[in-house]
């Protein structure tokens, strides 16, 4: 199923989007029909965000975009590789999503200087990303394994005295 012939994709021009595109707010509010800083002007921000980001992905043009200032900017290389990696170190979760962003960067357009330090990034990224998921998983089981209840105190072995109570350690249980 493709596009007609002189019809504009709903409801961007992906054939003529670029990197440093940005879609201003107004046009985000009359495609939305929601005024900014509204609920649902935030999802559809997002929801054109996942939009563009997958469809460009599609024509074998990916990109990543972010939000400035209620509208969506679609990043240039440099800025993609920078911002994947404060994503990055601001949440976990954002370490894969920036590993998915930073593997969308076209190296071509950095000089040799910037492909050293956005090769520098992924690698840093993918360890601590490594080391996250590792340490959820190890934190995951020792919480699977604690133990919520107290240890039954044994009974003696035959011919052995009673143990001492947990009430007072001191006294010696009654016996009959």
């Amino acid at each position: 199923m493709g596009i007609a012939a002189g019809a504009m994709p709903y409801p961007f021009d992906y054939a003529n989007m670029k990197k440093g595109d940005v879609i201003t707010v107004e046009e985000i509010e009359r495609l939305s029909k929601t005024k900014r800083g509204t609920p649902k002007y935030a999802f559809a921000v997002l929801g054109y965000q996942n939009q563009i980001e997958n469809t460009m992905a599609n024509l074998d043009k990916p990109v990543s975009t972010r939000q400035v200032r209620y509208s969506i900017e679609i990043m240039t290389d440099p800025q993609a590789t920078k911002y994947m990696e404060l994503s990055a170190l601001a949440h976990e979760r954002g370490m894969f999503r920036a590993l998915r962003g930073l593997g969308k960067v076209n190296v071509g357009n950095l000089t040799t200087d910037e492909v050293q330090a956005h090769q520098d990034r992924i690698i840093y990224i993918s360890r601590m990303a490594q080391g996250a998921r590792n340490g959820r998983r190890e934190g995951i089981n020792l919480i699977t394994h604690k133990r919520t209840t107290p240890l039954p105190i044994p009974p003696p072995p035959d011919g052995e005295e009673e143990p001492l109570t947990e009430e007072n350690p001191d006294e010696k249980p009654a016996t009959d």
